[in-house]
C-alpha cells in the first residue's frame, strides 16, 4: 500500500493554485508577415533551370502540381520570434536553442534567423502560432512561382534559384570562403522569389514537414508499414530545402543542393538549419 502522503503533489495540495499566462495568437497575428501564394499549378521536380548534374532518375520526376491557396512566411523565423515561444517553456518543455560558442550565436536585434533547432521543435513552434512547416511542394512553389504569376506567364517556371538563370555571386547568403557568416533575415534583396518570399536560396537551410519517402521515378515500392516507419521512427529523415551560409557545396556547387529533396535526421541540430512556417 502507498500512503496518500507519498503520492506526487500531496505536499502542495494546500498551496494556492499556480497560474500560467498563455498567450494565444489571433488570426491577424498568425498571418502577420506572411505572403499569400495563390491557387494554381506550378512545375514541380525535374532538373529545373539551370539543369543539375544529377541523372533524371535521381530526382523527383517533373510534374505539374495544382496547389490550393496557402500562406508562407516572408522570411525565416527569427530568434526574437523563437524567444516568444521558448518563454513558455513550462508549458511545452522546449528551451531556447543552445550553442557551443559565440560563432553560431547571434543577437535578436537586428533579427537573425533561429538555428540549431530540431525538426520537432521547428514544427512545435509553427503549430503554436496556428501554422505548420511547409510541405515540399509548398516550399518549391514559393521559390519557383506558379505557371502564371500576377496574371502573366512565369518567365522561369522551372527556376532552381529565386531569379532566372545561374547562381550569381553576392545575390544570396551562401558560403564565400572564410567570409561566411549568418546575417539578418532579408539582407539580400536579390534572393526574393516571384511572390516576394525572401532567403529561399541562401541564409539557412529550412525544414519542411515532408518525410523522406520515394518520389515518382524512385526505384522502390515501399509497403504501408515501411512508409509509416520512415515517417515516425526516431531515425526518420525529413526533407530540407535551400542552401545555407556554411556548407561548401553551396559555394562550389549550389545545383547539387537546390533541386533535390535534401533529407536530414529530424532529431539532429544543425547550426546552419532554420525554418519558416506555412498556413
Amino acid at each position: 500500500l502507498v500512503t496518500m502522503r507519498r503520492l506526487p503533489g500531496y505536499a502542495a495540495a494546500g498551496a494556492p493554485i499556480a497560474r500560467l499566462a498563455v498567450r494565444v495568437p489571433s488570426c491577424a497575428a498568425t498571418r502577420a508577415a506572411m505572403i499569400e501564394i495563390p491557387t494554381g499549378p506550378f512545375i514541380a521536380g525535374g532538373q529545373g533551370d539551370p539543369p543539375t548534374s544529377y541523372r533524371d532518375d535521381e530526382l523527383p520526376r517533373e510534374a505539374v502540381v495544382d496547389l490550393p491557396r496557402y500562406w508562407i512566411d516572408r522570411t525565416e523565423v527569427t530568434l526574437g520570434a523563437m524567444r516568444q515561444f521558448t518563454a513558455l517553456r513550462p508549458l511545452h518543455g522546449i528551451a531556447e536553442p543552445a550553442h557551443p560558442d559565440d560563432s553560431t550565436r547571434y543577437p535578436i536585434d537586428p533579427p537573425y534567423p533561429v538555428t540549431a533547432i530540431t525538426w520537432r521543435e521547428a514544427r512545435a513552434f509553427c503549430r503554436f502560432f496556428g501554422k505548420d512547416l511547409p510541405t515540399l511542394d509548398q516550399w518549391d512553389k514559393a521559390l519557383r512561382g506558379g505557371t502564371q504569376v500576377d496574371g502573366a506567364p512565369n518567365p522561369c517556371p522551372r527556376r532552381n534559384f529565386a531569379w532566372c538563370g545561374d547562381m550569381r555571386p553576392g545575390w544570396a547568403n551562401v558560403r564565400v570562403g572564410d567570409l561566411s557568416r549568418q546575417r539578418p533575415v532579408g539582407s539580400f534583396p536579390r534572393d526574393v522569389s516571384p511572390y516576394g518570399v525572401a532567403d529561399l536560396v541562401g541564409s539557412v537551410q529550412e525544414w519542411t514537414r515532408s518525410p523522406n519517402l520515394p518520389y515518382a521515378g524512385f526505384p522502390a515500392d515501399l509497403s504501408a508499414t515501411e512508409r509509416h516507419r520512415r515517417q515516425t521512427s526516431p531515425g526518420a529523415m525529413m526533407i530540407t530545402r535551400g542552401c545555407n551560409w556554411g556548407d561548401f557545396e553551396c559555394e562550389t556547387a549550389p545545383l547539387t543542393m537546390m533541386p533535390i529533396p535534401n533529407a536530414r535526421l529530424r532529431d539532429f541540430r544543425y547550426f546552419t538549419f532554420g525554418m519558416r512556417c506555412a498556413l
